[in-house]
């Protein structure tokens, strides 16, 4: 990444605030931020930048990229994509749009509550309380 790159997607990262959890997901009884709102906040901050934002589909797989109009440079310089799974059409969009918003999320480092993918996995309780090692007696 270049630094006048680096320097922009500091900038970025510092205005963007939290974005608020608009819509409800009744299956896993959660809130989530929709992709257009998270667009609505971000593409104003990424254009008082000259940063464009790019998420197209290139060999079955979701690419998130941000280019700096500037200078051509590209973020992440080696980006990789979210295989896109799904072979219904409306599975497929639903799938694309989760991807665009995870790796927009991700990407810009914006902050968010991980609501629905914690109650995909199972968890074992266990009630066991395992010492920490703390040789220097740093007070934890």
């Amino acid at each position: 990444m270049t630094p006048e790159l680096a320097k922009k997607i500091f900038n970025v990262f510092h205005k963007v605030e939290a974005i608020k959890k608009d819509k409800s997901n009744p299956f896993f009884k959660s809130y989530y931020t929709d992709i257009n709102s998270i667009l609505r906040v971000v593409k104003p901050i990424l254009k008082s930048e000259k940063l464009f934002l790019s998420q197209p589909i290139i060999k079955n797989e979701v690419i998130t990229i941000i280019i700096d109009s500037d200078t051509g440079a590209v973020f992440p310089d080696k980006p990789e994509g979210l295989a896109i799974q799904s072979i219904k059409p409306q599975e497929r969009g639903s799938e694309i749009t989760y991807y665009r918003r995870y790796g927009l999320q991700s990407l810009l480092g914006l902050e968010a509550e991980d609501d629905d993918a914690n109650q995909t996995v199972s968890r074992k309780s266990n009630n066991t309380i395992k010492p920490i090692n703390n040789p220097n007696n740093f007070e934890l």
